[in-house]
């Protein structure tokens, strides 16, 4: 399993055993050769239990957390770009705010890169952003002075109500964010921070794996951070630049991923990145909960491009059972009492009848029991396979969470 490309997807209602099943694969997979583990951790539990210490944390609540080294993973103009569209969506009818948002943010990133190559961070972001009207103009100029047309000013000095337009959708998607980043990491000094393109090309820490760690009482922003994270690391992973390998594995493996939002950047991994050695391991409760983040035709795509899925007792309600019998088809058969004669001795055709695989009603059957957890596997060829895990003990190694001291006012 572990020497496969192939992507997963574990699939069921809550309390159902995906964690359980899950924890198998992932023992697997600690202490490989060339293998790198990407871990969403929901909870906490998974940073408390991890079996093995070389680990990096990313947890701007957590004061173990080390600080990403944006400043080193966004270089060069292009990828100024890249990230001022990850920061800031533009979807629906209006754009041109968020787009203007994005030029600004963009223009700020250029203007970092070239007073301070890769020694700036969060806080020099958020500072810049955060100028009055004549500093931010002139930070800007300097690189595009394209995007002055988005920073106009009045007589007195001060934004227009145009350009307040762009400083507001600024504002409400990026500075929420930035902030507890600044907090965080913003003290930290470069030689403390944590390169993705270092790690990944295996020059940075020497540790296997990258937690990160969702902080429950702040979702939004934990959801926030989290996105940046993982779209970087998916963009790095499937660069020209990052040769192939196939003795590399890089296992992105999201604990239930919906939570995290819309993440585009995602159905690359398991439709470009295998040559890179890159493999998508995604959890989550329902296809309806895939279907209210991507869409119904993106959603799909996602669903589709995981080779194997892990189907565990569908939660309340789930539509899981009928599109496991898509995947699964129908049978024809016919009546044994059938043959084909009638009462008077005439010969008739004998009638087939068409069932599903599988009765909804065997589901009920799957999910946690006192000795283990039962699911269904798909995907190693045509066969489906009924799969038993024994319930694992994973002993508490380190406290899953320890605040921050900005985290707890």
């Amino acid at each position: 399993m572990a020497s496969a490309r192939i992507s997963f997807a574990f699939i069921g209602g809550q309390g159902s055993g995906k964690t359980t099943a899950l924890k198998f694969m992932l023992r697997q997979l600690i202490g490989r050769k060339k293998t790198k583990i990407i871990l969403l951790d929901q909870k906490g539990d998974l940073t408390a239990t991890w079996p093995a210490s070389d680990v990096i944390l990313f947890a701007p609540h957590d004061r173990r957390s080390r600080a990403w080294d944006i400043g080193a993973d966004v270089a060069g103009e292009i990828a100024a770009q890249e990230f001022a569209a990850t920061l800031i969506p533009a979807e629906g009818a209006e754009t041109v705010w968020p787009q203007g948002a994005r030029q600004i943010i963009e223009a700020v990133v250029i203007a970092l890169q070239r007073q301070h190559g890769t020694n700036w961070g969060f806080a020099e972001l958020l500072n810049a952003l955060q100028s009055r009207p004549d500093r931010l103009r002139s930070i800007v100029a300097k690189v595009r002075p394209d995007v002055l047309a988005f920073l106009s000013v009045d007589e007195k000095g001060q934004f227009t109500r145009t350009a307040i337009g762009y400083i507001t959708n600024l504002q409400a998607a990026a500075i929420p964010l930035l902030r507890p980043l600044a907090l965080s990491w913003g003290t930290v000094p470069k030689s403390a921070r944590v390169s993705l393109r270092s790690w990944l090309h295996g020059k940075g820490p020497a540790a296997q794996t990258l937690i990160l760690q969702n902080n429950t009482d702040f979702p939004t922003i934990s959801a926030a951070w989290m996105r940046q994270v993982i779209q970087r690391l998916v963009r790095i992973s499937g660069s020209s630049s990052f040769p192939d390998d196939p003795n590399r594995r890089i296992w992105f493996i999201l604990d239930e991923f919906p939570q995290l939002g819309h993440m585009p950047d995602l159905l690359r991994v398991p439709e470009t990145h295998r040559s890179k050695g890159a493999t998508l391991v995604l959890t989550a409760q329902s296809i309806s909960q895939v279907y209210s983040i991507y869409g119904r035709e993106d959603g799909d795509t996602l669903i589709n491009l995981m080779q194997t899925k892990i189907i565990l007792k569908p939660g309340q309600g789930s539509d899981l059972v009928s599109r496991l019998n898509e995947w699964l088809g129908t049978f024809r058969w016919r009546d044994p009492m059938e043959n084909g004669v009638t009462e008077t001795g005439l010969r008739v055709p004998i009638k087939e009848h068409e069932s599903n695989l599988l009765e909804p009603v065997y589901l009920n059957t799957l999910g946690s029991k006192p000795d283990g957890v039962s699911g269904l596997l798909l995907g190693l060829g045509p066969d489906v396979f009924r799969i038993e895990w024994p319930y694992q003990d994973w002993p508490a190694q380190r406290p899953g969470v320890c605040l921050a001291p900005w985290a707890k006012t």
